[in-house]
């Protein structure tokens, strides 16, 4: 499997991606939108670069839910449907000549994250505004030995840990974190949250001219691509 959404790269898994979902995630209706900013002290040709001054958007409405990741280059989206459980995810590459998407089983979702199993979070009490709510610092311990600085509110809920599956030990939603590497830094931060309805259309599934290849589980995460 070679589609490696940048999100997936940014937004680290935690812990198991099969929590179920609690009442109130069923029935509420959230829509956040992060503004991405990428900081190189280096040279980026890979994926970071791509989605510099690109939105991240999290879309979420009674069993469904969508992440998208667009930018004047790529469009690329994750789908989860759910009920008690999750049921499935498909990751999709909407843009460019080549569009295609892969179908993940709960057990393939929590697999492509499998490299980021095990992260821990210290809360802190350091404080910033982020779209009109109060956030709190935590940072993320990976098992690597990466780190993710985060701030989260506990004013909203999105209700379940495999759509954000990086933040399940954070008390609250994150509305900005931060990943630092040797090659620069990536942000995403909430522009903007929106509590209500949510078209339909949102979580209409695109089918034309898009292709459907086969997951395969690896033991390490899946290669970055950039075709076009």
């Amino acid at each position: 499997m070679k589609l490696k959404l940048p999100l997936l790269l940014l937004s680290f898994a935690g812990q198991c991606v099969c929590g179920k979902i609690t009442a109130q995630a069923k029935n509420h209706n959230l829509a956040i939108v992060y503004d991405i900013v990428v900081n190189k002290t280096k040279k980026l040709s890979g994926i970071e670069e791509t989605y510099n001054g690109g939105t991240k958007a999290l879309f979420i409405s009674g069993n469904k839910a969508r992440i998208r990741l667009a930018s004047l280059m790529r469009m690329e989206s994750i789908f989860f449907e759910y009920d008690s459980t999750l049921k499935e995810v498909r990751l999709i590459k909407e843009s460019g000549a080549k569009k295609y998407q892969y179908k993940l089983t709960a057990a393939d979702w929590e697999n492509y994250n499998s490299k980021y199993a095990g992260a821990t979070c210290d809360t802190l009490s350091d404080s910033i505004i982020i779209a009109g709510y109060n956030c709190k610092k935590a940072v993320l311990h990976l098992s690597s030995g990466e780190e993710i600085t985060a701030y989260y509110t506990d004013s909203i809920s999105i209700g379940n840990t495999f759509i954000e599956p990086a933040f399940a030990c954070i008390p609250g939603t994150v509305l900005q974190y931060e990943y630092v590497s040797n090659r620069g830094s990536v942000t995403f931060k909430a522009a903007e949250v929106k509590k209500g309805p949510i078209a339909k259309d949102v979580f209409v599934i695109p089918t034309a001219g898009i292709t459907t290849r086969k997951f395969t589980p690896k033991k390490s995460e899946p290669e970055q691509v950039d075709e076009n």
